[in-house]
């Protein structure tokens, strides 16, 4: 009790020895020393004499220590160093497209002042640099209760952040990483391998990869599904629809447990955005990717069925392609009315107003349009005036030419949209003079 006491003294004499009297931490030596002293008087095992005796600094001489080598010691170090390649396999994993390390951003929590709802939306806050001091003093008893406070950590980014964001597509990366690595340090350890997060691993692994898969330029095909509504309309009440983030928090639930309904979940959101999408539209055309990459996964992850065999695996890149071919068309025989009543609709209006559009002047024929010695075609991409003065020319894409009562030759066309004309994530990366078909016609 005197050695321990005399530390306490010991310390808080070279606190108030190396700082400056009336600083915070000089006052806060004398305050917690004066707890000390209150304390020990009121346990009272030592005199006086002894706790008012002057501390002066002493050398320490360490008391040799029995080495105890049992079995329990030799499994706790086992399980130690399967801690620590776990934790340092997370934090120096780099992408490896562009060797960039993905664990740098989790290594501090969000300030308390520039992001002061991350502690009202995340009720249990954690980071990498907590990780490694909980692992370093011994609170970890094994490598599940590690593996947790990871899973925590990655779903927190999760939660906050958006799906399209870059720190949402690292977590996710990083969590399938983690899962894959303590499958492969608990290899050894089960006599009886572990069904349940074999599955779970295998269900992580394909949805990350379909969520990070790119094009040739790095866009994500799943950034487009951000576009779509966040709620179906169900009976006069909105319900909240089944998307990529939604499944991802059942993943993280664990309540997905075989790989059909997971793949049945997919498969549902893959077919909510071409329902909602035009066939000719990007949300389209990237659903069917985003689907055909999965199957494709699912086939490799699954060994063809050597690995996991499963009735997901009956459901191949034919089926889908018939699927959606019967969708295109079913979508085109409603597509083609709509724009059949808008170019009615554009022809009926113009010939009201008796006028052209963008200035254009009288043709030589139907099937053909001269302006400024320039002869334009069906098909063509033409620019033309916009209605307000300051506007950039109009993009459309030649869909008629034909003469009207007034024997004034007409166009009528698609618009197109710069990529800045249009709604898209801020992540979403465009091929130079890209441009988008729209709904929108112009006569």
């Amino acid at each position: 009790e005197e050695e321990v006491l005399n530390d306490f003294k010991l310390m808080f004499s070279n606190c108030k020895q190396y700082n400056e009297e009336g600083s915070m931490i000089y006052e806060d030596a004398i305050k917690l020393q004066k707890v000390l002293m209150d304390r020990v008087k009121e346990l009272g095992p030592l005199t006086n004499d002894i706790i008012m005796k002057k501390t002066t600094p002493r050398t320490l001489t360490p008391k040799p220590r029995k080495v105890i080598t049992s079995s329990i010691t030799t499994c706790s170090n086992s399980h130690y160093a399967k801690m620590r390649t776990f934790f340092n396999t997370i934090k120096d994993y780099k992408d490896p497209k562009n060797n960039r390390q993905l664990s740098l951003i989790f290594n501090r929590l969000p300030s308390k002042i520039e992001y002061p709802d991350y502690y009202e939306v995340i009720k249990k806050p954690i980071n990498m640099e907590q990780i490694a001091q909980k692992l370093k003093i011994g609170l970890y008893d094994n490598l599940d209760e590690l593996y947790t406070d990871f899973v925590l950590m990655f779903d927190n980014a999760c939660k906050y952040n958006e799906p399209d964001s870059q720190i949402y597509k690292d977590a996710l990366m990083l969590q399938r990483v983690s899962l894959q690595t303590k499958l492969q340090l608990k290899a050894n350890e089960d006599a009886v391998p572990d069904v349940t997060a074999a599955v779970q691993e295998l269900l992580t692994s394909l949805f990350t990869a379909v969520y990070n898969h790119q094009d040739e330029e790095g866009r994500c095909f799943s950034d487009s599904m951000q576009e779509l509504p966040e709620h179906d309309e169900v009976e006069g009440k909105k319900m909240r629809a089944l998307s990529l983030d939604l499944i991802k928090r059942r993943l993280d639930g664990n309540q997905y447990r075989r790989l059909d309904q997971f793949q049945e979940d997919l498969f549902s959101c893959m077919e909510r955005a071409r329902k909602l999408s035009r066939t000719d539209s990007q949300v389209f055309e990237d659903s069917v990717e985003l689907q055909s990459y999965f199957i494709r996964q699912r086939d490799e992850l699954c060994l063809n069925g050597d690995l996991l065999h499963s009735p997901a695996l009956n459901y191949t890149l034919l089926d889908l392609s018939t699927a959606v071919d019967a969708m295109r068309q079913q979508k085109l025989l409603q597509e083609l009315p709509e724009e059949e009543d808008q170019t009615r609709s554009s022809e009926d209006n113009t010939s009201r107003d008796g006028s052209s559009h963008g200035g254009l002047a009288v043709g030589v024929a139907d099937n053909a349009l001269s302006f400024n010695q320039q002869v334009y075609r069906i098909g063509d991409f033409v620019y033309a005036e916009p209605k307000e003065r300051g506007m950039e020319p109009i993009l459309l894409n030649i869909q008629r030419l034909w003469t009207n009562q007034e024997s004034q030759q007409m166009l009528y066309g698609n618009q197109y949209y710069r990529p800045r004309e249009t709604y898209h994530v801020t992540t979403r990366k465009f091929l130079e003079k890209e441009v988008f078909k729209t709904d929108q016609h112009v006569a």
